[in-house]
């Protein structure tokens, strides 16, 4: 959870968000639900806020949608210090490129 910013007040209380869906990883979440039962589905579909169907594709289909914005919600990047330097750079040169272009066409007087 280190490489991840804490975004929630779950968060910041230690949860790690595995709680949930007993797992982080969509490979092994992907396992999981392909190896229960319609019943299995249903239970774990209500349990984990997901309306159970009857369809067992459509609602593994639904878990997996609902896992991945949990997956989400928990794995905010850090942000990493960002170079300025080169971006005021380019920035100052479209600006008087911009400047050149307008004055060119009689619009500013610079």
């Amino acid at each position: 959870m280190d490489k991840y910013k804490k975004v929630n007040i779950d968060q910041i209380f230690g949860y790690s968000g595995s709680e949930k869906f007993g797992t982080m990883e969509l490979e092994v979440y992907e396992k999981k639900i392909n190896d229960m039962t319609k019943i299995d589905l249903q239970m774990h579909s209500s349990k984990v806020g997901v309306v159970p169907r009857d369809n067992t594709t459509l609602m593994r289909r639904e878990l997996l949608k609902a896992f991945n914005h949990h997956v989400v919600d928990y794995t905010v990047p850090k942000n990493e210090p960002k170079k300025r330097g080169r971006k005021k750079k380019q920035d100052a040169k479209a600006m008087a490129q911009i400047a050149s272009l307008l004055k060119e066409a009689g619009a500013v007087n610079v």
